[in-house]
């Protein structure tokens, strides 16, 4: 793994890498495009050969990816932990970032058009 970040970093020392995730945590956090593909590797990372990624590492991941952006999300995470033994494809994963970039924390604006995924997680939150 620390020598996936080497390479990743195209560095040869950890301050380096420190010095390069802190520069990709800035760019991470202000500049939504950037966020979109760091969002789209993460999946493709994780899935491998696999076409899904399994709801362990799904709940990892979006807990580690969206949690700061979107403090809401950590409600979502429960859910898939607590709801679901399916593996999320990538389709799933994309409609989850864009659940999150648009609907409010409230889902006062949702109106049952995503992922049927998203549909049962409002459910659940609003009889919550």
């Amino acid at each position: 793994m620390l020598r996936n970040l080497f390479l990743f970093f195209r560095a040869d020392t950890i301050p380096k890498i420190k010095k390069e995730i802190a520069i990709m945590n800035e760019k991470y956090t202000n500049n939504d495009v950037y966020f979109k593909e760091i969002y789209q590797y993460a999946f493709n990372f994780a899935k491998g050969s696999e076409t899904k990624v399994d709801i362990s590492s799904s709940s990892s991941l979006l807990s580690s990816l969206l949690s700061q952006k979107y403090p809401h999300s950590a409600t979502f995470v429960l859910f898939l932990q607590n709801n679901t033994d399916n593996p999320l494809n990538f389709t799933q994963w994309m409609h989850i970032l864009e659940f999150f970039r648009t609907i409010k924390p409230d889902f006062s604006n949702y109106y049952s058009q995503h992922d049927p995924l998203i549909d049962e997680f409002v459910k659940w939150a609003r009889s919550s």
